[in-house]
């Protein structure tokens, strides 16, 4: 099997980031019994469970830096991927080789094909269930010190919940997959509670008070100690990235956790938004509860890499890419973009799943916007760019995202900023077209 037959044979399974999930389609049960055939890989190592709505891939990463800057040997499961699949599954923080991809895909046909003798009522597997067997059987082939495991969709019946997590951690939650986690606050906190455990601890950035109220009483009704955790303080002026200047030598932000004497040395954060520092927070007082020393903390937080969120692609012109998706998560965008960036003029390209809160979005991105371009990604949820002239009407329409970068080569200004954004989708394409990403580190089928 080669690498791209070992990705179409995943990709032919039922997958719910290209088609919507109906009510209903996410149950346990079978990714329960994939594990028993198995042999429980995911019990053989410690795991730190990570769910919530925006962030939580941060929070991930940078508890794993941390695990890794500690000695520890982490797995790191994430989703969705920018480039290569490949990217969902790291070790050390590097992804899974392909040889050893193809080696665990080759592994999944005999036990589906025994799935299917022993439960033959249990339905079709879909692709994100094996995507996590294939994690964790890996992460045990591996010898892992520690799994650090992100959640897929909502939490209660996303098929990473049946790890037993040592803690459970939920960044902040707001609106977003309304059509399979419900269409108010409380029960989308109610799905992301789901991965709280009887008497073991979770730690939860600020939320709303609707969202904190869920997470309090799922809590209890476990018997789970429940931690909200302060964001950091930032120390220091905001680091100046001027349009058409050259860049500082290192991208990021000092900071200071609550609770740290006002004397202490702050942490520097390699990730750039204030938003974040509620992120490093909860990835700080997770690694304090996994006994990981301040030494540890303060080099992994500044070497953590989270590729996509607000990630500068290119100096000059500057070229600005990050994956926000929901009303909440473009207004705090817009926040550290002001915050960290000087320019004259900022142009938006714009891309957006179709199945997104667009309205939302154009309310936060809208008025900030000197120039809009209108584009799409290759994938198969994207918006017409044409439709989405009805959100932004002065928006400029570009068929694919090559046109639309092409277009802003054209219009270039020294003293300007250029923000890609909508979804991750577009931003793996810009990442891609500008170089950052090896030919043979684009997946075939992206």
């Amino acid at each position: 099997m080669s690498y791209e037959e070992a990705l179409r044979y995943l990709y032919s399974f039922t997958n719910y980031e290209t088609r919507a999930a109906p009510r209903g389609a996410f149950k346990l049960t079978r990714m329960e019994r994939l594990l028993e055939l198995a042999e429980r890989p995911e019990r053989r190592y410690p795991s730190v469970l990570v769910a919530g709505t925006k962030g939580k891939g941060s929070t991930a990463a940078m508890l794993a830096a941390i695990a890794q800057a500690a000695g520890k040997r982490v797995g790191f499961y994430s989703s969705p991927h920018l480039n290569t699949h490949r990217e969902r599954y790291r070790l050390q923080g590097v992804p899974i080789s392909k040889d050893v991809f193809v080696h665990q895909v080759e592994q999944l046909p005999g036990l589906l094909a025994e799935l299917e003798r022993r439960w033959p009522d249990l339905g079709s597997v879909t692709l994100f269930e094996l995507c996590t067997l294939l994690a964790f059987r890996w992460f045990a082939a591996e010898a892992v010190d520690l799994a650090v495991v992100e959640v897929g969709v909502g939490g209660r019946l996303d098929c990473t919940n049946v790890l037993r997590p040592q803690l459970s951690l939920i960044a902040p939650i707001s609106y977003d997959h309304r059509d399979v986690l419900g269409n108010t606050l409380t029960e989308i906190a109610f799905e992301k509670a789901g991965i709280i455990k009887p008497g073991h601890l979770v730690l939860s950035a600020p939320q709303t008070a609707e969202a904190a109220a869920v997470l309090r009483r799922v809590a209890a009704e476990q018997s789970a100690p429940l931690r909200f955790v302060p964001p950091g303080e930032p120390v220091g002026d905001p680091l100046g990235i001027v349009a058409g200047q050259p860049l500082p030598a290192r991208l990021g932000q000092w900071f200071r956790p609550h609770g740290w004497p006002a004397d202490a040395e702050p942490c520097w954060l390699s990730l750039l938004g204030e938003h974040q520092l509620a992120n490093a927070a909860v990835a700080l007082e997770a690694a304090a509860e996994l006994g990981f020393d301040e030494a540890a903390t303060r080099q992994g937080l500044a070497e953590v890499r989270w590729p996509g969120r607000l990630e500068v692609l290119r100096a000059q012109p500057l070229v600005v890419g990050d994956g926000a998706q929901n009303g909440a998560s473009m207004e705090r965008l817009i926040e550290a973009v002001r915050r960290h960036f000087r320019y004259r003029r900022l142009r938006l390209v714009l891309g957006f799943s179709a199945d997104k809160e667009i309205p939302a979005m154009a309310q936060a991105l809208n008025p900030v916007a000197d120039e809009i371009i209108l584009t799409r990604s290759r994938h198969p949820r994207a918006a017409s760019p044409a439709a989405l002239l009805a959100h932004f009407p002065a928006g400029y329409v570009t068929a694919s995202l090559e046109e639309a970068l092409a277009l802003v080569d054209a219009r270039a200004c020294p003293d300007e900023l250029t923000l890609v954004t909508g979804s991750l989708f577009p931003v793996a394409g810009a990442r891609f077209l500008y170089g950052l990403v090896p030919p043979d580190e684009q997946d075939p089928l992206d």
